[in-house]
């Protein structure tokens, strides 16, 4: 039966295959046998038919041999275009020796397909791929026969484009010879390959060659090719397979039970190419994937775009291309040295190119201990995206290194279940200030491990520069062995982003482990942990101290018999065994006594509402201690008598929207409606009209940042706090000049209520090229009136990327209700009226508020 990842790839229509059937043109006379049909090369009745010597083949090519075995042999070779239709198929003329020859004059490929087929049980004169064939006719199973195909032998189909090539089989396919259908001469398309076993598997031990010619300069629109391979059972890549080349690379389509890749693939983009960009590679298997190579360079993986190409002699280089690994019900293993590379192209001056995207899901476990490459090179460089999803755990082994490094470091995001190890490298680091014309900052990448999985970590995950991005941990249980380094601090201390780690049950850091976050550039660890009675056990060094906190509400990771006491259970002694005060699915035994309606009852619910009732799992009793609370957030909670009191508050409900209304019930908690067409405002300054719809406040003339964040650090003394706001705009949304329009700034809380204005007037910014892309306010002592403590204030216009970016620094000033803030706004006027001049809003940015200091985000 046919995997359900089982599809086709290459398509061709009916009028393509006349076409490229009509492209066989008159071959010399000294041919041997020239072949119009089956019976010009053996008789009807020749099972097998033995090709041993020549074979021209004359339009429209059709070979039909019905189910007998045809055997090419000796000095046997067909020469034209063919499709050819038999039982088996093999060839054992030797791998260096040509099979199968379509080229004609002019640079014309041709096109060779064979398909091997088997017989129905219920009809043996019924020819069949697969099954289904036979089972729709009543006429059982594709059973008589093997239906294979054993290419001992090269088939050659080059030419402009390269040729089209299919080997259909109902069994076995094995490719022991080259297939050469690549494009020929300089600057030709690749061909297109399909392999596909109904019933059986596919092996290749030859080359495998469908890429374009690469040697182009510029824009040309060379392509490589296109190559499927398909099969019910295993799918093994024994020799190298390229459909790479031209300006866009390649596409490699294997759908498979299982793939195994022994050898290296190549769809990379044409090395001379002006912006040529890497292909795609698309492995789908039922159970398992896995690469590996003998030594490196055996199996590499290359997506990279293109190095070459220049404009006035400026490099302008490629994107990465695209990596999906799926393997559905089984696991993905990269062993080392394989190298899977997506990375942009190389030494590019010019451009923003982006590193590829890389996708991994394992329905079972992920092993990763080669190198997989997303990096975004030249000065402007993106990196790009490396996933790894693996529902019972990822491995990433010591020699591994999962990069995205860039000049904008790009993602790794690691999704785990089960057990997980990281002891290679993660890599997301952006690259420092440049030199000259790209002297503006870097930035740091992403970084997300996460996961109903226990992490075990004893390698690195580096991140950092100017800018940076958090890195972020949410798994079950966490331990940090004495190599482990978690680093954002790679890069100047400006900007720096937090460590965020949260665990679901319980973290450790041993001895040596690392955890250093950019305390001069702002950043803070946090750890958030879900047990208040086992918090976190941090023996490594952790700089700056860690801000940890308790959130009973998490979601837990239950193991009876780990030694931890997890979310659902009452003991965890160790062991699975009851009878000994911990019972066999950890809930205490004399707990369980004192609450003998258990589990319709909570475990020692002493039944008064004024006790909070907790089981001692040491010495195996119920614990009851009084307090109150319903967990209904707008009722005020009280003891009276000896029983809780719950008094409802509409003011709780207040969700400071005026398109709702909020009421608070005893019973369900907060209770809101949405309302419409009543004219509402949404606290916006730059908007001009708005009227309620469904709840919500529907505005005009209002432009939002796509990007904004916000900073306080609160001083102590009068008048020293400081504020550093920064955004980002679309360009065809801020046409003003500041040195003409002057920029007004309001800063607003949560109620969207103004805590801090200022005006910076006209004749305080200056053109600085005189170009109208970059304006600057300086005032070092502030002392321009009304600007309310703003220092500097720039805004450069990006006319290449469509994009504003706004930044202000403010001191000298009183910050108090930003203090603890969770969510605020920013508002830049320019001019005097939203309805008719710009006027942008970083709209509800949400803040996380620490002791002095608070950081809003968007």
């Amino acid at each position: 039966m046919k995997s359900a990842y089982h599809h086709r790839l290459v398509r061709v229509s009916s009028a393509g295959v006349v076409f490229a059937l009509l492209l066989g043109a008159a071959r010399p006379a000294d041919a041997l046998i020239v072949a119009t049909g089956p019976d010009d090369i053996c008789p009807p009745t020749a099972d097998p038919c033995v090709i041993s010597e020549e074979v021209q083949v004359q339009p429209p090519g059709t070979l039909d041999f019905g189910l007998r075995t045809v055997h090419v042999t000796g000095a046997g070779k067909l020469v034209g275009t063919a499709t050819i239709t038999c039982g088996d198929f093999l060839v054992d003329i030797g791998t260096d020796n040509v099979a199968v020859d379509t080229r004609e004059p002019d640079n014309v490929a041709g096109s060779f397909s064979v398909t091997a087929q088997r017989a129905c049980s219920g009809d043996p004169a019924v020819a069949c791929l697969s099954d289904a064939t036979c089972q729709d006719a009543g006429l059982g199973l594709c059973s008589i026969g093997t239906g294979t195909i054993s290419l001992g032998g090269k088939v050659v189909a080059q030419g402009n484009p390269g040729g089209l090539v299919v080997l259909r089989a109902a069994g076995d396919i094995v490719v022991d010879g080259d297939i050469l259908n690549d494009g020929v001469p300089t600057g030709a398309v690749g061909g297109q390959l399909e392999i596909d076993s109904s019933m059986g598997s596919v092996t290749t031990n030859g080359a495998l060659l469908s890429n374009a010619n690469d040697k182009g300069t510029n824009y040309e629109t060379y392509v490589g090719g296109v190559a499927g391979i398909y099969a019910a059972g295993d799918v093994t890549i024994g020799g190298p397979l390229d459909v790479g080349g031209g300006h866009n690379a390649g596409v490699v389509r294997i759908e498979a039970d299982s793939v195994f890749v022994r050898n290296a693939i190549d769809a990379s983009a044409g090395a001379g190419m002006k912006e040529g960009n890497g292909g795609r590679l698309e492995i789908r298997a039922a159970t398992d994937i896995a690469f590996s190579g003998a030594a490196a360079g055996t199996t590499t993986i290359d997506l990279s775009g293109s190095s070459g190409g220049s404009s006035y002699g400026s490099p302008y280089v490629g994107y990465g291309g695209y990596v999906l690994l799926d393997a559905g019900s089984g696991d993905v293993a990269i062993a080392e040295p394989v190298v899977l590379s997506v990375n942009s192209g190389q030494n590019g001056s010019y451009g923003s190119p982006y590193g590829g995207y890389v996708q991994i899901y394992a329905g079972q476990r992920i092993t990763v201990d080669g190198d997989i490459l997303a990096r975004g090179y030249s000065n402007v460089g993106t990196g790009g995206t490396i996933f790894l999803g693996g529902d019972y755990g990822v491995d990433i082994g010591s020699a591994a290194t999962l990069n995205t490094r860039s000049k904008y470091g790009g993602a790794v995001r690691v999704y785990a279940g089960g057990t997980s190890r990281l002891d290679g490298t993660i890599d997301v680091r952006g690259k420092l200030k440049g030199a000259g014309y790209y002297s503006y900052e870097g930035e740091g990448g992403e970084a997300y491990l996460y996961g109903l999985t226990d992490m075990t970590i004893d390698g690195k995950v580096l991140q950092g520069a100017e800018i940076s991005n958090p890195i972020d941990i949410s798994v079950c249980r966490l331990r940090l062995e004495g190599n482990a380094r978690i680093d954002n601090t790679l890069g100047s201390p400006d900007n720096g982003e937090d460590i965020n780690i949260i665990v679901y049950e319980s973290m450790y850091a041993a001895p040596g482990s690392r955890i250093s976050a950019d305390e001069a550039g702002g950043a803070t660890i946090f750890i958030d942990y879900r047990d208040p009675n086992k918090p976190p056990r941090l023996f490594g060094q952790i700089n700056p101290a860690p801000v940890l906190t308790a959130n009973p509400t998490f979601r837990g990771c239950p193991i009876c018999g780990n030694l931890e006491i997890d979310k659902g259970e009452s003991c965890d002694d160790g062991n699975t065994v009851s009878g000994d005060g911990c019972r066999d699915d950890c809930q205490d035994e004399g707990c369980l006594a004192a609450t003998p309606n258990w589990p319709d009852q909570a475990l020692c619910d002493d039944g008064n509402g004024c006790t909070t009732d907790v089981c001692d799992p040491i010495a195996h009793q119920c614990v009851n201690t009084i307090a109150c609370g319903d967990g209904v957030v707008c009722t005020v909670d009280s003891c009276v008598d000896g029983a809780c009191v719950h008094v409802p508050d509409d003011a709780y409900c207040d969700d400071h929207n005026s398109c709702t209304s909020n009421v608070c019930n005893a019973v369900t908690g907060c209770v809101r409606g949405e309302l419409t067409g009543i004219p509402c405002e949404d606290g916006d300054p730059c908007t001009v009209t708005g009227t309620c719809n469904n709840g919500f406040c529907e505005v005009t003339d209002r432009s939002r940042a796509s990007k904004s964040s916000l900073k306080f650090r609160f001083v102590e003394g009068p008048n020293n706090d400081k504020t550093v706001f920064k955004a980002r705009v679309p360009l065809a949304e801020l046409s003003s000049a500041p040195d003409v329009t002057g920029v007004s700034v309001d800063l607003l809380d949560r109620d969207n209520q103004s805590f801090f204005t200022a005006t910076v007037p006209a004749a305080g910014f200056v053109d600085k090229k005189g170009t109208g892309e970059k304006f600057l306010f300086k005032d070092r002592e502030g002392v321009t009136s009304g600007a309310g403590g703003i220092r500097l204030f720039l805004i450069r216009k990006i006319t290449s990327k469509g994009i504003a970016k706004l930044k202000f620094k403010a001191e000298g000033t009183e910050q108090p209700s930003a203090a603890n803030e969770f969510v605020m706004s920013a508002a830049l006027l320019f001019g005097a009226d939203p309805a008719s001049d710009d006027c942008v809003t970083a709209w509800r940015m949400f803040c996380r508020p620490r002791p002095g200091k608070n950081k809003c985000k968007r």
